[in-house]
């Protein structure tokens, strides 16, 4: 099996192969720039529902039924992000 994989493998050196190892190493190359591109995203959308949280999470506990999504940090970062991608439309999140 091992050796099978390495005659695979060797296939690979020929010229024939150039362009599906820059493309296998585009993927790779764009995967790290991915990762970066969520944990961005993740901080953004943490520091907004803090914010959201304290400004609107009290209106929440007041007895306000429009602003019940802010009434946890959890709440608040869920209904970001569903804001975000374009998922807000409604109060239960269907369009």
């Amino acid at each position: 099996l091992l050796g099978r994989l390495a005659r695979l493998l060797r296939l690979l050196r020929f010229k024939v192969f150039n362009e599906l190892k820059a493309m296998v190493h585009g993927v790779f190359t764009g995967l790290r720039v991915l990762f970066w591109a969520i944990v961005l995203l993740g901080f953004f959308i943490y520091c907004m529902g803090l914010f959201m949280r304290s400004t609107l999470g009290s209106k929440a506990e007041e007895g306000n039924e429009y602003f019940d999504n802010f009434r946890s940090l959890d709440w608040s970062m869920f209904t970001l992000f569903r804001c975000f991608t374009d998922g807000c439309s409604a109060v239960n999140g269907t369009p």
